[in-house]
């Protein structure tokens, strides 16, 4: 069965209805039963679980697992706690968003399983635009990959609406090339968190997708 609860979803509810500090200290310990320790539990499995794909992942489980407290100093919305939790597995750690690896987010209406290349400076936006254009056919023998396309349908992303000169010919025929985001993103109703088997489940996720993250990441190789 899930670690998690319907007690998980009805903090994160509680959360988004009464998001102030005096509220959540009143209720940490509700908090540390129904979140934190859930959520510790589950990414001390998943790290296990992912290192099967990756062996050089090396995490525990408190460096998987996002805190509860919102950055709010350069946000307009100073509502000081987020509203769902997420846990980030990668060989390069969570604060790391351009490594593939595992992502999971649950709150009180979504739960989501992501993973691919997510933050990325220009230079490595570049590269995996170059790499796209010299491995446009084994790109779309990854997208066309059954457990790929029904679990994902697609690379999703923000996208440019101008590309350097040397990118615009081959965009013509290879629009994704506007993408500087280049991630698969699953989202199912809140509930599906509170599945049994959860973990083979994500798992299944990951291996849908991982080689295309192995297809990716050779751009920075």
């Amino acid at each position: 069965m899930s670690v998690f609860t319907q007690e998980t979803l009805d903090f994160f509810a509680d959360l988004a209805n009464h998001n102030d500090r005096d509220w959540f200290h009143s209720n940490k310990k509700r908090y540390e039963s129904a979140v934190k320790g859930p959520f510790q539990e589950f990414a001390a499995d998943m790290i296990l679980r992912m290192q099967e794909l990756d062996p050089d992942i090396s995490m525990l489980p408190k460096q998987a697992v996002s805190r509860i407290n919102r950055d709010t100093r350069f946000s307009k919305d100073k509502a000081p706690y987020k509203t769902s939790g997420y846990i980030m597995i990668s060989s390069t750690g969570k604060a790391d968003l351009c490594t593939p690896g595992l992502y999971f987010n649950l709150g009180a209406k979504t739960m989501a399983i992501a993973s691919g290349l997510y933050m990325l400076e220009p230079d490595r936006i570049a590269a995996v635009r170059r790499h796209l254009i010299a491995n446009a056919d084994e790109l779309k023998l990854q997208l066309a990959r059954p457990e790929f396309a029904k679990t994902f349908g697609g690379i999703k992303g923000e996208v440019n609406k101008i590309l350097p000169p040397e990118f615009k010919e081959a965009a013509k025929d290879l629009p994704i090339l506007f993408n500087k985001q280049f991630f698969y993103w699953a989202e199912y109703p809140a509930t599906a968190g509170l599945r049994p088997g959860l973990s083979d489940w994500t798992m299944d996720h990951m291996r849908a997708c991982w080689p295309m993250n192995e297809f990716l990441h050779r751009a920075f190789a």
